[in-house]
C-alpha cells in the first residue's frame, strides 16, 4: 500500500492530474520516476504511457519514445517506437526507429519506413544500411 499525506479531513491529497502527492506536497514517484495514482500504480496516458511530473506529459525514453507501465517503449504495430502523439519516431530520412534507436530492417535487409514498407532513394532503389544512396 502506498504510504500518503492526508489533509485535515482525512482524505488524501491529490493534484491537478489525479496524482498522490506526499508530505511535502510534491507528486510521490514511481520507479521509473512517473507519477503515481491514488491505489500506488503508474497513471497513465492515453496510449497507456507513464506520466511524468510536474504537468502530466509523457515521460519519455532515451530516443524521446513513450513508455510504457514496464518501464519499455511501447511499440508500433512494425515495431518502431512511438512519439507522445502515438505516431511512430522517424529517422533523419523518415526511417522507423526500433527500440535501440537504430532504422527497423525488413525481412530482406531493406530499411523500413511508415506503414512498415520498404523506403526508397531517390532513384527509386531500396535503402539498406551502409549503403550510400543520398
Amino acid at each position: 500500500m502506498t504510504k500518503y499525506f492526508q489533509g485535515a479531513d482525512g482524505k488524501p491529497l491529490l493534484g491537478p492530474n489525479g496524482e498522490i502527492l506526499g508530505a511535502d506536497g510534491k507528486p510521490l514517484l514511481g520507479k521509473f520516476g512517473e507519477l503515481l495514482g491514488l491505489d500506488g500504480k503508474s497513471l497513465l496516458g492515453k496510449f497507456g504511457h507513464l506520466l511524468a511530473p510536474p504537468d502530466a506529459k509523457a515521460l519519455l525514453g532515451k530516443f524521446n519514445e513513450i513508455r510504457g507501465a514496464d518501464g519499455n517503449a511501447i511499440l508500433g504495430p512494425s515495431g518502431e517506437i512511438l512519439g507522445e502523439d502515438g505516431c511512430a519516431l522517424l529517422g533523419e530520412i523518415g526511417e522507423l526507429l526500433g527500440r535501440d534507436g537504430q532504422p527497423l530492417l525488413g525481412k530482406f535487409g531493406q530499411i523500413l519506413g511508415p506503414g512498415g514498407v520498404s523506403l526508397l532513394g531517390p532513384n527509386r532503389e531500396i535503402l539498406a544500411p551502409g549503403k550510400s544512396n543520398f
